[in-house]
């Protein structure tokens, strides 16, 4: 009898790591398997509404913990803007951002706020900010959060934003980070 049991633990104990290599695998394949852009002009003001409806279908499963779902406001500067992009792989990048902010307002139990806006820079770039009022991270965390498989979340891949990086440089930009821990973070992305 003590030797099944040991057998039948073993074997959870091998399928809990196969099925983490799977995941890792999984992970991998997503970071190194990017497809070339298909680059189109994309109007900001609707492809940020069509985000916040695709995200808000999201938060409520980020949030079960949390009563109050995050608001999210928009805002594009001039009203008409327009970018150059692949719809697709710039709608994961804003999906995995938006997710990662909801997921800062676990322990905050109210005025859960990302603020979505889309401007031009004094170098005539077009700029797209991610901003919340959620937990923060602190410059140690700061520093590792585009390494790959890089995570404070249990269950998370830590690829997330490494790929995010990566799109952005299929598209000529950049993507960079400024937190203050116990009041906001804010993603900025330049084209």
């Amino acid at each position: 009898q003590k030797i099944v049991e040991d057998t039948v633990r073993g074997l959870n104990i091998i399928g809990e790591h196969g099925n983490g290599l799977v995941k890792f695998v999984d992970s991998y394949r997503s970071l190194v398997r990017l497809p070339n852009p298909e680059f189109k002009e994309i109007k900001l003001d609707e492809f940020f509404e069509r985000i916040v409806i695709f995200a808000s279908s999201d938060l409520n499963a980020v949030n079960k913990e949390n009563d109050q779902k995050p608001v999210i406001a928009t805002s594009v500067n001039p009203p008409n803007l327009t970018i150059l992009a692949d719809d697709k792989l710039l709608a994961r990048v804003m999906i995995n951002l938006i997710k990662n902010s909801a997921e800062s307002f676990v322990e905050n139990k109210g005025n859960n706020l990302i603020e979505i806006s889309g401007s031009i820079n004094v170098d005539g770039k077009v700029v797209i900010t991610v901003k919340d009022n959620g937990k923060g991270m602190d410059q140690e965390v700061m520093e590792k959060i585009f390494i790959p498989f890089f995570t404070t979340k249990e269950s998370g891949s830590g690829i997330g934003l490494s790929l995010s990086r990566q799109i952005m440089r299929l598209h000529n930009g950049t993507i960079t980070s400024v937190s203050a821990l116990g009041e906001r973070t804010t993603f900025t992305l330049v084209f």
